[in-house]
């Protein structure tokens, strides 16, 4: 999609038009905003690795007038399964079913997966009335077929009968006899047929006294009141109450790679004077009570923390940022939970040990000598990249411590502000949020 979208989009313009294609190094170096510079597009199309972007970001560009529109899509429906367009986007959603395809949000069946059990039993839950804050009721899985759907995933022979066999089993998981592919991501669907992703259903924490509690919320909630957070991993399953491993943002840090020990230089003012390292942002009073007000604004806001079974109770600071090359995140950005589980789990047993009350919000230092290395797995590729990651630091007691869419085009000037309780941001009374009725197309048979 990434390849083929701007040549499309180019193909049906009169006018002459280049298409230029980000090198990998730009990413990983940080050049990507000195390419642009030089090349001056006129429309940039990204897809993001499929990190969304916040409704309050699209509109602040929309606001200059340049409007970032979402898409969604999967590897097993080559391509896009929802968008926004300019004639037809809300900021926020991942837009309106795309021609071609029948996209719906079915509930889970009782007693089982949706996509292994009661196939017959699926049902559509009530269109959402707000669709930035969908009931539980409201959600369900997200599922989708058309002629793009992949027919199921390709098994070789060659490596066994348990290799076939296991196949078999995740294809019958994803794809159930009606033909609808089971996407595993849980979502809503607005009256006017716009969707919102809100989480995925492998990713659910089930408490002690079995709560269904969705992180990603959460996280993202923490990620937005604080600047100088670069992640957030709640931790909570089949435990008495949830707990949060913080990062914060380092110099040099990508995504592919965690970065160096010192504090990015635009979040260091958070901070005493004197720290400029996480490792002493870790120990540093100014830095704990940032995470810690983003956090208690968190447990107190009822769209994110919608029990007190969902509330977190400790926290702790990781001496490093998160990453591809560390092992926590997959290749296109998204986390690892059972992993991080398994890495960190000697510092999350520590933080659940310590004593006080876990209905009180408390920072439980990180125990750097149970913190295993920045990297994990074989290091020389990662090391030729970038040298400073590959190094583990020796940490001391003393020492501290959906895819998207850009294309120019000039915004209305009224703001549909009907399907959010939220009050409209000042810049968004510059865009035209209002979402015409998007007709569900039929599937092709």
């Amino acid at each position: 999609m990434d390849v083929l979208l701007p040549l499309v989009v180019t193909a049906f313009r009169e006018s002459h038009h280049a298409v230029y294609f980000v090198r990998p190094y730009d990413l990983k170096t940080g050049t990507l905003i000195d390419r642009v510079k030089t090349v001056q597009p006129t429309a940039f199309l990204g897809v993001p690795r499929a990190a969304p972007m916040s409704r309050e970001v699209q509109e602040y560009f929309a606001g200059i007038g340049i409007a970032i529109l979402d898409v969604y899509g999967a590897s097993e429906s080559t391509g896009g399964v929802t968008g926004n367009s300019i004639k037809a986007h809300q900021f926020g959603t991942v837009g309106h079913t795309l021609p071609g395809m029948d996209v719906r949000v079915f509930q889970k069946a009782e007693g089982g997966d949706s996509a292994e059990t009661g196939l017959g039993e699926l049902r559509e839950p009530a269109r959402a009335k707000d669709i930035f804050h969908p009931s539980e009721e409201e959600q369900g899985e997200v599922c989708f077929r058309g002629r793009s759907v992949m027919l199921g995933y390709m098994a070789n022979p060659k490596l066994g009968e348990e290799h076939v066999a296991e196949v078999e089993r995740k294809n019958a998981s994803a794809i159930d006899r009606h033909g609808w592919y089971h996407s595993g991501d849980k979502g809503a669907c607005s009256k006017k047929n716009m969707f919102v992703i809100t989480g995925r259903y492998k990713e659910i924490i089930i408490g002690a006294g079995g709560e269904n509690i969705a992180p990603l919320p959460m996280e993202d909630a923490v990620k937005s009141l604080a600047s100088g957070v670069a992640n957030a991993i709640m931790i909570g399953d089949k435990r008495k109450f949830n707990i949060m491993l913080i990062t914060l943002r380092a110099e040099g840090a990508t995504g592919e790679f965690p970065g160096s020990d010192n504090l990015d230089p635009d979040v260091r003012s958070i901070g005493s004077d004197s720290t400029r390292t996480i490792q002493k942002a870790m120990t540093d009073s100014k830095w704990i009570e940032h995470v810690r007000d983003a956090i208690s604004k968190t447990n107190a806001n009822g769209d994110a923390c919608q029990s007190n079974a969902w509330k977190i109770g400790r926290f702790t600071i990781l001496p490093y940022d998160i990453s591809i090359v560390g092992g926590e995140l997959t290749p296109t950005l998204k986390l690892k939970r059972n992993f991080v589980d398994e890495k960190f789990k000697a510092v999350i047993d520590h933080v659940y040990a310590h004593e006080g009350d876990s209905k009180d919000l408390t920072y439980v230092p990180c125990p750097i000598d149970r913190v295993p290395r920045k990297i994990s797995g074989d290091e020389s590729a990662a090391g030729a990249a970038n040298p400073e990651a590959n190094v583990a630091e020796p940490v001391t007691a003393e020492s501290g411590s959906p895819s998207e869419v850009t294309t120019e085009a000039k915004p209305a000037n009224e703001t549909d502000a009907a399907e959010s309780k939220d009050a409209a941001s000042p810049l968004a009374a510059k865009v035209d949020t209002t979402v015409p009725d998007v007709a569900q197309p039929q599937a092709a048979s």
